[in-house]
């Protein structure tokens, strides 16, 4: 597992103004990704302004986005077409002109969200008023930027990005922001701050920048997983801090280390991916939808790297795409070459064989998941865990399966305190509190398809054991919404 396995996939190649390395694309389909998206982001940006501006209103009207143009800019230098870097310069003065340059304030070093968003006022605490990981998606773009198209940016915007990465790393550790067990905000950072502390060879910060990666590389290694466990959108966040760990680390060890933890994630994605239905097993931590074949998932776009063209876990990318804006990251993706353990891409590329996985998170979470070949169950167990509306990204309990029409039904819980849950290969048993509202969501429900003890799902029957009274089942939007009372004990067994 330990042995990387550099991916061998047919190279794509785009052609540029200059030879250099970075333009070769190890990606099986990364040439079609960035065909796809780029003649999108040309049509967001606004030549006045010289920021992305996003047509959907489902986004918000309109709104210039900051960390957006700063992508953007990356894909004009990768294309470096006559304009390119012209176009990319201006992108990157303008955003650099949304950074919080006051170092009295809590937001020093980060950026707006949009360029109308109102400064905080003055009174504004840690967190108030602004994003603060802007510092780090931000950042890395702008680190990425430097370490691959240096010699097409002018001099004074080499040095501007600079000053902005080294101002962003600053401001991270005055906002009290940082914590290792953030998984991917903790990951970005560890990158940012290596690279900033080699690039102006500053031997006390390249050894506080060494021990925080190793910080974090320690609370993986404890049990073997993130914090921020299986996240669909946030492990690929994740794979990018550590990738560029591992290629552009400034000692060995840290190259080791960012090695090894890319290793291992790899690992995790594969042991929990089913090829056949395009997605991982809960349980989620955090995770925005659910069916990565219907939104784009940053793990999906990861995935595309190595699974069989065509077979890669993303919808049809346009406008209307949900988490559209993650795609605007396929040109930074692009670049980094993954590496992948021999027996993890074995798994990812042929059809699964069931099996299950069980995962200790943290001292307290334990993860199971069973992977079949046409059902997913996914449980978490803990102590005890918040209203699930508190964390609408938290999904404890989860069930994919495939429906009649070849497409992916799914279920979470909405509603309700889920102490714990635990997956089988016949299902989950759970352990909850109150009342527990369940999102299900697959072609041709109706409110009949729900029984107390029975749900008749488009294929997938569910025998339901609880102590609990059915509510109703109630249709929202495409889905329904099934809610039980006075919940203690539920289990869901496939018959």
């Amino acid at each position: 597992m330990n042995k990387l396995l550099s991916i061998s996939f047919l190279c794509l190649t785009l052609l540029f103004c200059s030879s250099e390395s970075h333009a070769q694309i190890a990606w099986s389909n990364g040439h079609q990704l960035f065909s796809t998206i780029m003649p999108l982001m040309d049509g967001m940006y606004d030549p006045f302004t010289h920021l992305v501006r996003v047509p959907n209103p489902g986004f918000g009207t309109a709104s210039p986005l900051s960390r957006e143009t700063a992508y953007y800019a990356f894909a004009l230098l990768l294309r470096d077409q006559p304009g390119d870097r012209n176009k990319a310069e201006a992108c990157l003065n303008e955003v650099l002109s949304l950074q919080y340059t006051d170092p009295s304030k809590w937001y020093y070093g980060t950026f707006k969200v949009v360029a109308t968003e109102p400064t905080p006022g003055p009174g504004s605490g840690p967190k108030q008023g602004y994003e603060p990981l802007w510092r780090q998606f931000i950042g890395v773009t702008f680190e990425m930027i430097l370490l691959d198209f240096s010699d097409r940016i002018s001099s004074s915007t080499r040095d501007h990005l600079r000053h902005s990465i080294d101002i962003a790393v600053a401001g991270a550790q005055k906002d009290g922001d940082l914590d290792p067990d953030s998984t991917n905000p903790a990951l970005m950072f560890a990158a940012l701050f290596d690279f900033d502390a080699d690039q102006r060879h500053d031997a006390a910060d390249e050894t506080k920048a060494s021990a925080w990666i190793s910080k974090v590389y320690a609370g993986y290694k404890k049990h073997g997983a993130f914090w921020e466990f299986n996240s669909p959108t946030y492990y690929g966040v994740d794979l990018i801090a550590i990738t560029l760990l591992r290629e552009h680390g400034s000692s060995p060890q840290i190259r080791s280390m960012g090695a090894d933890l890319e290793s291992h994630l790899w690992s995790q994605i594969a042991n929990s991916y089913s090829p056949e239905m395009r997605n991982t097993a809960g349980p989620y931590d955090r995770s925005y939808f659910m069916d990565m074949t219907n939104y784009v998932a940053l793990e999906g776009l990861w995935l595309s790297a190595v699974v069989p063209a065509g077979q890669a876990p993303l919808p049809a990318i346009n406008l209307n795409t949900p988490k559209l804006l993650d795609a605007l990251a396929i040109p930074l993706l692009i670049t980094l070459k993954p590496q992948v353990p021999a027996q993890a891409l074995a798994v990812l590329q042929h059809p699964v064989q069931p099996h299950m996985v069980t995962q200790q998170v943290d001292d307290a979470r334990l993860a199971t998941s069973w992977v079949g070949k046409d059902v997913l169950f996914g449980g978490e167990t803990v102590h005890r865990t918040p209203n699930m509306e508190s964390r609408p990204q938290y999904h404890p309990l989860t069930i994919h399966w495939k429906t009649p029409t070849g497409t992916v039904g799914w279920m979470y819980v909405l509603r309700g305190v889920v102490d714990s849950a635990t997956a089988s290969p016949t299902g989950i048993t759970a352990q909850m509190q109150g009342g527990i509202t369940f999102v299900i969501s697959a072609p041709g429900l109706s409110a009949s398809d729900f029984s107390g003890q029975h749900w008749k799902l488009p294929g997938l029957n569910l025998d339901i054991a609880t102590d609990g009274t059915l509510a109703g089942a109630y249709s929202v939007g495409a889905n329904y919404q099934v809610t039980y009372n006075d919940v203690h004990r539920f289990t869901m067994t496939k018959r």
